[in-house]
């Protein structure tokens, strides 16, 4: 199916080299018109590989479906990415079509089921395809990277699943796959995008209107083909890393921060590096890298430093003939980030997966439909599994495969595991970690010092306070929650980022998922956010130096500390109006509601308090003494017990609701900052912010069940729902 892959052929078509290297992409003989089948290469490089037999949990899948994406099966879909693009809480994919010129949007019901394509036109040849608010309207739009006509197209979304008509920006020569991120700092959204014809990438920066700069290009390699953005270095600012397939490297380009990168470093890869993907696959807390080489069959994994070094390749065999894309999850539920590849020659998705420690099993095969050169990773039947689909080149289709991996039997309580998402104030990060197994799932770029984090009520979205950009991130932690690939940049996408007040800090969301509020500490207000279009639609001004915010369970109230004024506003949710300012003791910071919405906790980090407050009459009931300077507090879902984070005294205090007395204390990390219970209330976890570390807490018996290392200054902390 493949013709012989001399990527440095003459001009094809006017192009050079481009119809060659399509050919090493889609698995087909690529002319004028399209994709057609050609016999398989019978002399494949065996050379030496490695795998390593590792006891673990052994990932299934079944081939749920197969959906028509394009119109013919000429049409020869490419690039794949996941969505929700009609804000019905179910992804939604997109393909690239190469042949067609357009892209096929298919809309998933959350349960592993998707509608035939609908085509929307884009530029000549697309490959790429990514999903990003790109116009800041809070919608989101897509943007595909153009091989023949040498530019982007971005097409405006309507919230709906339906696409304007393409507006197409200038991007390089052979403009080949496609990322959305911010690469200068200036909270708009970017495109970033490999000239494969030019050895070097192309970056468009946004005016956030869903306009686009004329391209910075900077150097590369030969061939440069997939690119990634990730702070590579350790310096907290963003790199890019490219998959060269005609130079068989790596290129490292560090950021500046300000859009800038540096001449490219480059690493050896394997031979004909087509894949790109990043994680800590070693387990020893810094970044590596992994490619999947074409013609040869295998993968390459390059091992960080940390500094942006990497080691010299060590190969992996296992990925099928003719490996394409590339994506990180975690397949097997046991907390490790596992690998998976689209095998273009023998039709089929290939999944390894990792011990946490760099070492892989033989790989497990699905079938797909013929030649899949994309693939894309998420949940898409709603069953906290993760799933793949894959683009069929031959045929117009795409492949659904549905994880039926059983949880791990060390531990089947592995099913009911949440996930941990955590701030990293020190890394500009979000930390994921896997709550069954202790383990770091990913972390993602956020803002200047992110401070606070909540989740939708469907677990789809994440908000991120960010005090040092003053804006909130928008994360849909839903898609590819292990690896930023063809998203923008996450563990899942960066939707957007919101423009709040001066100085951000706490944040809390309605229970019906419409309306985020942020207290701005140094604009003496609250921001009120529109999910549905990521906007500020209200300011409502509060007391002096407003930190904590709190929602109650019946969604009429919202309650905000201010810690200068020592008092806690009040605001009606239908008016967004202040209703009543109650005292509380002295320099309020974090507030929570009882379940039955009865009662509000208030902790007060001067007072060495925690105040009760009726939410009938808005009267204080009781002032409760605690610890030495305590700033958060959590009520358990049972609504029985409150657990108060104690700065200076390095633990935590129990304060039992029913007669308002501390029964005990718990003690923890350095610097305890943050609380958080699981929602089966059976776990509680604790950041703690000086020593960079999370404390876990059985709330049976009160003890410490673990400690984990997360980063740099770890802040807020709010978990998925436990399965």
């Amino acid at each position: 199916m493949r013709a012989a892959t001399n990527h440095l052929a003459g001009p094809i078509g006017g192009h050079s080299r481009l119809l060659k290297i399509m050919a090493a992409l889609l698995g087909c003989v690529v002319t004028a018109v399209g994709c057609t089948e050609d016999e398989p290469d019978s002399d494949r490089n065996d050379d030496d590989r490695q795998t390593v037999r590792i006891q673990g949990n052994k990932p299934t899948f079944r081939q749920a479906s197969t959906v028509r994406a394009a119109t013919t099966e000429e049409d020869s879909p490419a690039g794949i990415t996941a969505a929700d693009l009609n804000g019905d809480g179910a992804l939604d994919l997109v393909t690239a079509n190469f042949a067609s010129h357009d892209v096929s949007v298919m809309l998933g019901d959350g349960k592993g089921r998707f509608t035939p394509g609908t085509v929307f036109q884009v530029g000549d040849k697309p490959n790429g395809v990514v999903a990003a608010d790109l116009n800041g309207d809070g919608l989101l739009d897509l943007a595909t990277s153009n091989l023949n006509s040498d530019d982007v197209s971005v097409l405006a979304g309507d919230g709906a699943g339906g696409f304007a008509a393409p507006k197409n920006f200038p991007a390089g020569d052979g403009a080949i796959r496609i990322i959305a991120v911010d690469l200068n700092g200036d909270n708009i959204l970017d495109l970033v995008t490999p000239l494969y014809n030019a050895a070097s990438v192309a970056v468009l920066f946004g005016d956030g209107k869903g306009n686009f700069a004329k391209p910075a290009v900077f150097a590369a390699d030969k061939g440069a083909l997939r690119v990634i953005a990730l702070d590579l270095t350790g310096d907290g600012t963003l790199d890019l890393a490219t998959a060269n397939i005609d130079a068989d490297t790596v290129s490292l380009l560090t950021g500046d921060g300000k859009g800038g990168f540096s001449a490219p470093r480059n690493f050896k890869a394997g031979d004909t590096a087509s894949g790109l993907a990043t994680a800590d696959l070693t387990g020893d807390g810094r970044t590596d890298l992994i490619t999947s080489n074409y013609d040869v069959d295998t993968m390459s994994l390059l091992t960080g430093d940390g500094k942006g070094g990497f080691s010299e390749p060590r190969t992996l065999s296992g990925a099928g003939r003719a490996p394409g894309d590339l994506v990180v999850a975690d397949y097997n539920m046991d907390g490790n980030a596992d690998l998976s590849t689209t095998a273009v020659e023998s039709e089929e998705a290939a999944i390894l997966t990792n011990d946490g420690q760099g070492n892989f099993s033989e790989s497990v095969t699905v079938a797909t439909g013929p030649a899949p050169p994309g693939i894309v990773a998420a949940d898409f039947d709603s069953d906290g599994r993760t799933d793949i689909a894959t683009a069929n080149s031959l045929g117009g289709t795409i492949s659904v495969l549905l994880n039926t991996t059983a949880p791990p039997a060390q531990n089947r309580a592995a099913a009911r595991a949440a996930r941990a998402l955590i701030t990293q104030e020190g890394a500009d990060e979000l930390t994921v970690v896997d709550t069954s197994t202790r383990q770091i799932v990913t972390t993602t770029s956020t803002g200047l010092r992110p401070v606070a984090v909540t989740l939708s009520p469907n677990g789809r979205r994440a908000y991120v306070t960010n005090e040092g950009t003053n804006d909130v991130t928008v994360l849909d932690v839903g898609i590819n929650t292990m690896q930023p690939t063809n998203v923008a940049s996450f563990a899942g996408t960066a939707v957007t980022k919101v423009r709040v007040g001066d100085r951000p800090n706490g944040l809390a969301i309605t229970p019906d998922g419409r309306r985020v509020y942020v207290a701005n500490e140094f604009s003496n207000s609250v921001s009120v956010i529109d999910t549905a279009k990521n906007n500020v639609i209200t300011t409502v001004p509060v007391g002096t130096r407003p930190i904590g915010v709190a929602v109650a369970a019946n969604g009429t109230r919202v309650y905000v500390t201010n810690n200068v004024t020592s008092s806690l506003s009040v605001i009606d949710t239908k008016t967004n109006q202040v209703l009543a300012t109650v005292p509380t003791d002295s320099r309020p910071s974090g507030v929570a509601v009882a379940p039955d919405s009865g009662r509000v906790y208030v902790a007060n980090i001067s007072g060495n308090t925690v105040t009760v407050i009726d939410t009938a009459t808005n009267q204080v009931l009781d002032t409760v003494a605690v610890g030495e300077r305590p700033y958060d507090l959590a009520v358990s879902p049972d609504g029985r017990r409150v657990y108060v984070t104690e700065w200076g005294s390095d633990a935590v205090a129990v304060l039992e609701t029913e007669n308002n007395s501390v029964s005990g204390s718990i003690k923890v990390g350095s610097r305890p900052y943050r609380v958080a219970f699981t929602s089966d209330g059976a776990t509680a976890f604790v950041t703690n912010w000086a020593s960079d570390d999370v404390t876990m807490i059985d709330v049976g018996d009160s003890r410490v069940i673990d400690t984990i290392k997360v980063g740099d200054r770890p802040n807020g902390v709010v978990l998925t729902r436990v399965k």
